[in-house]
């Protein structure tokens, strides 16, 4: 498949997305903060945004016949770093705020890759 690299790009920027995500529901779930719960409702709704449109994006690429440049070994390498980062992450005992402003300094990343 031609666009076989940008695709699995922009299903490794997803993926991304969604972990952080979940991670962003899990702490909303148990916080009892309301205005960290306000934050991270914003930031989850602004995940969901990002990830339709990265969704909408695959589903168009996977169907075009049209070959599509796949993206710059920089930019391979930016999200890779991006996903490394997330990796390494562990929340546990963290402060919430730490680890919201974390979880969406990584989605930024991630997007804008």
């Amino acid at each position: 498949m031609a666009n076989e690299a940008t695709l699995d790009f922009i299903t490794n920027k997803i993926t991304g997305l969604e972990i952080i995500k979940q991670e962003l529901s899990r702490i909303f779930l148990n916080t009892t903060d309301l205005d960290i719960a306000d934050d991270i409702r914003r930031e989850i709704t602004r995940l969901n945004q990002m990830l339709f449109t990265f969704e909408s994006m695959r589903n168009s690429l996977a169907a075009t016949a049209n070959e599509v440049e796949p993206p710059s070994q920089a930019r391979i390498e930016e999200l890779t770093d991006a996903l490394r980062r997330l990796d390494s992450f562990v929340s546990g005992g963290q402060n919430i705020q730490s680890v919201v402003n974390f979880l969406t300094e990584v989605a930024g990343a991630i997007r804008n890759v």
